[in-house]
């Protein structure tokens, strides 16, 4: 009787603990990537925004994105940052989930509704099980190529400037020798689509 109610309190301890990992996922990595990288951007419309103009300057002066010096820097790193927080909290809920689905779906006794609510919060577990881990993934692709992932924010944002920025970019890929700067932008998007394969071994 007493395994049964210490199992009663930890299934209930996990469901807690997935619950505020869950607000954790999801409110987390934004405040403190800014902390960490001490960024300006309070959501995602500056950050678009910031993206857009430093794509333009670096542009302008054929700096490297991913050189230091890049006006594209602080941004790239603020998303590093974003992603590797996101990646590192979804882990654990991933575990957390994880456990809870055999756990909920243990039969015990009880009514038919409270089999019902058990199922319910099984499969609940499972699908969070599964997002969790498409979480870690994107987020670690994102960690290990954030140029790619942070110029997603690029169409966001409409201008003449920029819009010429990317056309030129565009034009250099088809050319016969790349400028530095496009070739350092096809390299991060290389390394970002190769981390998935890279990560079936662990899967």
């Amino acid at each position: 009787m007493n395994v049964g109610a210490g199992q009663r309190v930890s299934t209930r301890a996990l469901l807690i603990t997935a619950a505020l990992l869950v607000a954790a996922v999801a409110f987390l990595p934004w405040p403190l990537a800014q902390r960490i990288t001490d960024s300006p951007w309070s959501g995602p419309g500056d950050l678009a925004h910031g993206v857009a103009d430093a794509f333009v300057i670096d542009h302008r002066h054929g700096t490297t994105p991913t050189a230091a010096d890049a006006a594209l820097h602080p941004s790239t790193e603020f998303w590093r940052w974003f992603h590797l927080v996101k990646a590192v909290v979804a882990v654990p809920l991933v575990v957390v989930a994880g456990v809870l689905v055999p756990r909920l779906r243990a039969r015990g006794a009880g009514s038919r509704m409270r089999r019902i609510g058990r199922a319910t919060a099984s499969g609940t577990a499972a699908c969070v099980t599964l997002v969790g881990v498409v979480i870690v993934i994107a987020n670690v692709q994102g960690a290990f190529a954030p140029l790619s992932s942070v110029l997603s924010f690029l169409p966001q944002v409409s201008g003449t400037e920029v819009a010429v920025a990317a056309r030129a970019v565009r034009l250099d890929v088809s050319a016969a020798s790349l400028a530095p700067s496009t070739s350092a932008v096809l390299h991060d998007f290389a390394v970002y689509h190769a981390v998935l394969p890279s990560l079936r071994p662990v899967l």
